[in-house]
């Protein structure tokens, strides 16, 4: 999602997930290299970005969620995360 409002402009991404395995159990089409290069290139142009992510994936054991935190530490200060129940 694109924000422009007085602020400026912001990115919003749904990344939901810090591995390619779980990015592929959810079918996102990316990778997590593909991912750090998107936020490396708002960055660099100065647009704001925020990550957005689902913890309890199916599929997803601690490991996972444990590299997902390590990504948006990498990748954004802004960022959310949402857990899912079921899993």
């Amino acid at each position: 999602m694109l924000i422009i409002d007085e602020k400026g402009v912001r990115v919003h991404c749904g990344v939901e997930a810090g591995t390619d395995e779980i990015l592929n159990n959810l079918r996102k089409g990316i990778t997590v290299d593909m991912i750090k290069k998107a936020f490396a290139t708002t960055q660099k142009a100065g647009i704001e970005a925020a990550a957005y992510f689902m913890l309890g994936n199916p599929g997803e054991k601690l490991s996972d969620i444990k590299q997902s935190v390590k990504i948006k530490t990498r990748i954004c200060s802004h960022h959310c995360f949402s857990a899912l129940s079921g899993n």
